[in-house]
């Protein structure tokens, strides 16, 4: 559309952002049942409480003006680090996003590598097809080359072939917990032991299942070792915006070691100004990211992410246990987190049972490989009401 000529009063752009409200479809609203990244209707209120307080605030990283978004930072970054087996001289920040958490990790893997006298232009990550495509916009940011690692027989990164692969130009291994496609978690303590045997910068692509893990490990779900607990990594990335259930953006982004992150510090400027010191790849910000992860933060508490996991696990065993009974369809992988994929008998009923599914207020996104594949994730709004999805899943399957 053109510029509008004429200047419109309040009600008037009141109106225009109604009508643009209401086009998007109702999931894009995020009712917090049906949207997996949400906890419950009280820890929504607070993520939206704190978006609507911080609307108007920005969050200019090296000011000292920002005083409640640093705090808010440091909060996050402190009260979640325990959380990840971080040791004591780890840190952290927040981000815009997973996208670019894992743009600045890569940026501090380069950091690293060249402080230790590597020529990076051109270098080498090591991932799987199953990394998230963020880490393909930063190889072609930093111009760098993704090699390829094939996945084993359990649907993760291959740690002998990842071995293998390492060359002079490789500055970093990527590997995620879980993946998006399968929710698989990569054999992290393998590719420990392959980034210490080779001084290699190890990053974990948590953004999916970083703020999730920790807990569903005490509703009793085997999550092995895949944090700062195991020797080797180098940084993980999780989003808020996902299982820290706030509104998006808000990511995190981890370091085992402060010092590698202070010495990836953007510290810029024009000739005519002193430099500034940035921790991420963007300036000026909004504050409602950050604020809506610490609100929610404070509203669930230790015992609140506990209670979410826990329901959680209960429906994803519920739904294991449900689809074994329907006929044409089978859980593809072995569910550690939230994300349950299924694999069709039939490849050429996929597009009816997305579509069936979609109808019924049930979101499967469709996989390339293998055909007929769909992933899920499971929230804690799906909870006791699992029966009427494989229902639904079974009448889109047979019919």
């Amino acid at each position: 559309m053109a510029m509008p000529v004429e200047s419109k009063s309040e009600d008037e752009v009141k109106k225009l952002l109604d009508e643009l409200y209401e086009s998007d479809h109702r999931l894009m609203k995020r009712p917090w049942e049906d949207w997996p990244f949400a906890a419950n209707a009280e820890a929504d209120r607070a993520s939206q409480l704190a978006v609507e307080k911080f609307a108007s605030s920005v969050y200019l990283p090296a000011s000292p003006m920002s005083v409640s978004a640093k705090k808010i930072e440091a909060d996050i970054v402190d009260g979640w680090l325990p959380y990840f087996s971080a040791p004591e001289n780890a840190s952290g920040m927040t981000t815009t996003g997973g996208s670019e958490s894992i743009l600045f990790a890569v940026h501090a893997a380069i950091d690293k590598a060249k402080r230790a006298g590597k020529n990076t232009l051109g270098a080498e990550i090591l991932a799987t097809d199953t990394a998230w495509v963020a880490l393909e916009k930063a190889a072609q940011a930093f111009q760098l080359e993704i090699k390829r690692i094939p996945l084993d027989d359990n649907l993760t990164m291959d740690v002998e072939q990842t071995r293998a692969a390492i060359t002079e130009r490789t500055v970093l291994i990527f590997a995620s917990a879980p993946c998006f496609q399968y929710g698989t978690i990569d054999d992290i303590e393998g590719l420990g032991a392959v980034a210490r045997e080779n001084d290699l910068w190890l990053h974990i692509d948590a953004c999916s299942g970083g703020f999730l893990a920790p807990f569903m490990r005490r509703a009793g779900v085997d999550i092995p070792p895949w944090d700062f607990a195991v020797d080797g990594v180098s940084s993980i990335s999780a989003d808020q915006h996902k299982f820290g259930y706030s509104f998006p953006g808000c990511s995190t982004l981890f370091f085992r070691d402060k010092e590698d992150m202070e010495n990836a510090v953007f510290n810029l400027g024009p000739p005519i100004m002193a430099p500034t010191p940035y921790h991420n790849l963007t300036g000026t910000r909004s504050s409602t990211g950050p604020a809506a992860a610490w609100a929610v933060m404070h509203s669930l508490g230790d015992e609140g992410f506990a209670a979410v996991a826990k329901r959680i696990a209960d429906s994803v065993r519920e739904i294991c246990d449900g689809v074994t009974s329907i006929d044409g369809i089978e859980v593809y992988n072995d569910p550690k987190l939230s994300l349950v994929t299924y694999l069709l008998d039939d490849p050429e009923k996929a597009q009816h049972v997305q579509t069936q599914m979609f109808m019924e207020g049930w979101v499967l996104m469709p996989l390339l490989k293998p055909v007929g594949a769909f992933t899920m994730f499971v929230g804690s709004g799906h909870y006791g009401r699992i029966d009427s999805f494989l229902e639904s899943l079974r009448k889109a399957v047979q019919e």
